[in-house]
């Protein structure tokens, strides 16, 4: 523990000795300070400790415990991104009419494989010269999930590290397509890190995107007849609702089976289930915001679940937030007259030939932050790095 006396002021000098965690201090007057605080050899902290002592609102006289880690003793290991690697897009062409009564949709889904996908991380501060092994948690037969450290790929049961390795610096998990089955899901949960000395491994949970779309759709909805016209065809008048969607789905490593939070009471109660949270916006829509609509009928031209979700509880509705889906959706209406005395088939082949608007892109940028307990972040926070990393999912 580094013991600091400061003088008034708040000048001095206090040097440790980063071999002993021993201290030599200044001559200083009545107020005892304890402090411990991130040091690297030979550096002068009596200003640092002062800092301390007055910023956070203590008193000469009194005595303040704070826990001491020196920077070479600090490993943090951190995800920067997921991105989907696959540039083939897959579509889904439909048009549903059972009768002219409606709703008749006619949609296009269009969907990159989420089974191509990169993960890439970093190992963060000195101790990472402690490292000796990296692996990934849960990867089931079919998962074909390759790590790679630095650039490398890794053994199929992990990285260990050989005398004479450098210290690794990055590491990333690469997903290369493979189905497994069904029941399981498709990504590894975690990154296990072991270090040199160290019982306890550091587990990094991994966040993958489950899956993105675009929908691009048209509804009918049949509102009157205008009766027969001169060519003795049925004429009617139809509801048409045009609709363009963007989706995505996130999966959380430390979630339930489908990498979903099973906690509630976000944003409010931040320590749930899962340690993540989404952040800023999407699509310039911000995270948390629901609106709802009718799908189909007169609809607002800006619809959203970002991250955000509604059901049904007894005669209220309810709303809530969640950590795994976006939803952005933007609907316009207008009503449209079309024949129908030919047939249903016909009144088809005229819903076909409307066509659809123009597909949207796919979501380009999703935050998440991760949430770490109050302890961790100031021991992360003392060590001058990053207690609150975040990361960016990319579906294009």
């Amino acid at each position: 523990m580094l013991v600091r006396t400061p003088e008034a002021i708040g000048f001095g000098g206090c040097v440790i000795n980063l071999t002993t965690h021993g201290y030599d201090c200044d001559e200083a007057d009545s107020g005892e300070v304890r402090v411990k605080v991130p040091v690297e050899p030979g550096q002068d902290v009596a200003f640092l400790l002062m800092n301390k002592h007055w910023t956070e609102g203590y008193s000469l006289g009194e005595t303040i415990d704070y826990e001491y880690w020196v920077g070479s003793d600090v490993l943090q290991v951190v995800q920067d991104e997921a991105r989907l690697t696959s540039t083939a897009v897959k579509t889904d062409d439909q048009l549903t009419c059972d009768d002219i009564l409606g709703p008749c949709r006619h949609t296009l889904i269009t969907f990159p494989d989420a089974l191509f996908q990169q993960a890439k991380g970093r190992f963060i501060g000195s101790a990472q010269a402690d490292i000796t092994r990296v692996s990934l948690e849960d990867t089931p037969e079919g998962k074909a999930a390759e790590l790679q450290i630095d650039g490398k790929p890794a053994p199929a049961g992990g990285w260990t590290r050989q005398s004479g390795d450098p210290a690794p610096s990055s590491w990333s998990v690469v997903l290369s397509g493979k189905q497994p089955r069904q029941d399981v899901a498709p990504f590894p949960r975690a990154l296990i890190v072991e270090r040199e000395g160290e019982s306890a491994p550091i587990t990094l949970p991994l966040v993958f995107l489950w899956g993105a779309q675009t929908v691009a759709e048209r509804q009918y909805l049949f509102v009157e007849s205008q009766g027969i016209d001169g060519n003795g065809v049925e004429r009617v008048t139809v509801m048409q609702t045009t609709l363009t969607r963007q989706q995505a789905d996130v999966f959380y490593g430390d979630g339930d089976a489908f990498g979903q939070d099973t906690g509630s009471g976000w944003p409010t109660t931040k320590q749930t289930a899962v340690s993540f949270a989404p952040s800023g916006a999407v699509e310039g829509k911000s995270v948390g915001t629901f609106d709802n609509v009718s799908y189909v009928g007169p609809a607002p031209p800006s619809v959203l679940e970002t991250f955000a979700g509604s059901g049904s509880g007894h005669t209220y509705d309810v709303f809530g937030k969640h950590k795994h889906s976006v939803d952005i959706l933007d609907a316009s209406w207008s009503t449209v007259t079309l024949s129908y005395g030919t047939g249903l088939q016909s009144y088809k082949q005229q819903l076909q030939a409307a066509g659809l608007a123009a597909t949207p892109q796919q979501i380009g940028e999703i935050t998440i932050q991760r949430l770490l307990p109050d302890a961790e972040r100031a021991r992360l926070t003392a060590a001058g790095l990053n207690p609150a990393p975040v990361v960016k999912l990319y579906s294009r």
